[in-house]
């Protein structure tokens, strides 16, 4: 049986503060009604790197205790934090991302995927 589809979207980074996002992992039918996935025994992980084809990954986090937390696997439910910390690496511009999912059997899915743009932020 094939995973849910991924989904593409961007994320907009501000470096002088942490970017934490809740995110609901399910799918939804035509008539409206979300099934979460149960996030049992999974891991996730998020990379952030200038290019597709760098090997290193400029910003890595990845559940359970390096910044995202499953807060409710039965739900679907994770949280990301990106701290500033992490982000002090990530020059201003545009980035590429993704987010996998590692299933206990060892099988991944990818969650979703896209473009990364880093501002140094207004207030400092």
């Amino acid at each position: 049986m094939a995973g849910p589809a991924y989904f593409t979207g961007t994320m907009n980074i501000a470096k002088n503060e942490d970017w934490l996002m809740p995110f609901l992992y399910g799918t939804q039918d035509t008539s409206g009604t979300f099934t979460p996935t149960n996030l049992t025994g999974s891991t996730i992980r998020l990379q952030i790197r200038k290019t597709e084809e760098d090997h290193e990954a400029t910003v890595a986090v990845n559940s359970p205790d390096n910044g995202i937390t499953i807060t409710n696997a039965a739900g679907g439910a994770f949280t990301v934090l990106l701290d500033r910390p992490r982000l002090v690496r990530l020059a201003p511009g545009d980035y590429v991302f993704d987010m996998v999912r590692l299933l206990a059997s060892g099988l991944q899915e990818r969650i979703c995927e896209g473009t990364a743009t880093v501002v140094e932020g207004t207030t400092r």
